[in-house]
């Protein structure tokens, strides 16, 4: 019994010194790899429930031809902003901002930013994705209008982020169709179970206040190069620079809403869209949208396999295009993450993206 106590203690004491050095080391590092984002811009914007959110505006080129509608871009699940700016050459946002486009570069509450403050009395991780959809989208859209005068904005949404737009109901909070055209990168909109098998263990939410995923997944910024085979759902590694990678480790994550996933856990669990309450409003509202998307996704996406984002492309009713990148067609068979952050994201997934926002604005 005292052998097997002290094997124990002795492993779990081993355990959090293995973890403190971790921690020493990703303090090292955040030294050698500092934040890249400096916007021209920081706005804070108030959603109807009273969160506050952070707004990032990169300008456009003076030297390029200007565009008069903006660009909103947007952040998916479980990170922040920088997976739209994570540094001068892997950045959507200053890519665009460069082509003459005016950038804004949105947080969602589910994001990771000292700026995001809940309502008082309210908890930082209590929200379900159904806030998201009705309150933080009508608030950046109706922000960003007002600020650029513009009729309407481009919705660029990764992953989460082009799915709240999908869902989202604008036509009852705007006098007119506030969005241009939707680019839904990696997008999904299809759970199923055989897609998800970690749906069952969904019970185990209803017990946690928070899963603090960015404190986890620091200390392991310096190796994180060692874990490509377990990141490999999320991220094709071998698509990025190991820099980029530390990076991401040690900036990009954010801390996750149990609550939120819970809601996730019930539309695999019935595989459909549907709201906390069990409503599947979010099915009809996918078909009601008759402005213009793009759907885009990569071969090799395990959070977004490419049948999740052709469910939404099928039910679209307005003008739209389906891109797949694929070696057949020229491009990497990108994963889920580095399909914005691969070393070759500037220049085979940005150009497909402009290329888009220039056709709509010339209809």
């Amino acid at each position: 019994m005292h052998t097997a106590l002290s094997i124990l203690l002795s492993i779990s004491l081993m355990g959090l010194c293995l973890f403190f050095l971790g921690w020493l080391s990703a303090w090292y590092w955040k030294r050698r790899l500092p934040r890249e984002h400096q916007p021209d811009e920081s706005h804070t914007i108030t959603t109807k429930d009273g969160w506050k959110l952070p707004l990032f505006r990169w300008s456009p080129n003076p030297k390029s031809t200007a565009h008069a509608i903006p660009i909103i871009l947007c952040h998916g699940l479980g990170v922040n902003y920088l997976n739209i700016d994570l540094a001068s050459d892997l950045s959507l946002a200053r890519y665009l901002s460069a082509q003459g486009f005016d950038c804004w570069v949105a947080s969602l509450r589910s994001g990771e930013d000292p700026t995001i403050k809940p309502p008082a009395g309210s908890s930082r991780q209590d929200f379900s994705m159904d806030m998201l959809v009705d309150h933080d989208v009508a608030a950046i859209v109706h922000y960003v209008l007002t600020q650029t005068k513009a009729p309407q904005a481009h919705w660029i949404g990764h992953s989460m982020g082009g799915l709240v737009l999908m869902l989202s109901d604008l036509t009852s909070q705007f006098s007119e169709p506030p969005i241009r055209s939707l680019s839904a990168i990696a997008s999904p909109s299809l759970f199923q179970r055989k897609d998800f098998p970690e749906y069952t263990l969904d019970f185990l939410l209803r017990w946690l206040p928070t899963i603090p995923t960015s404190w986890i997944l620091q200390p392991f910024a310096p190796i994180s190069h060692w874990f490509g085979w377990a990141a490999k759902r999320m991220v094709r590694m071998e698509h990025c620079d190991p820099k980029v990678i530390q990076k991401v480790c040690l900036y990009m994550f954010a801390d996750l809403s149990p609550r939120l996933l819970y809601q996730f856990s019930q539309m695999v669990r019935k595989e459909k869209l549907c709201r906390e309450d069990g409503d599947l409003i979010y099915e009809q509202r996918l078909q009601d949208k008759t402005f213009p998307a793009l759907f885009l996704v990569g071969a090799s996406d395990g959070i977004t396999p490419p049948h999740s984002a052709r469910y939404a492309y099928e039910q679209w009713t307005g003008p739209k295009r389906w891109q797949l990148l694929t070696p057949e067609n020229g491009t990497l068979p990108y994963g889920h993450g580095d399909i914005l952050i691969g070393k070759q994201a500037p220049h085979e997934v940005y150009p497909i993206v402009l290329e888009w926002l220039v056709s709509v604005d010339s209809l």
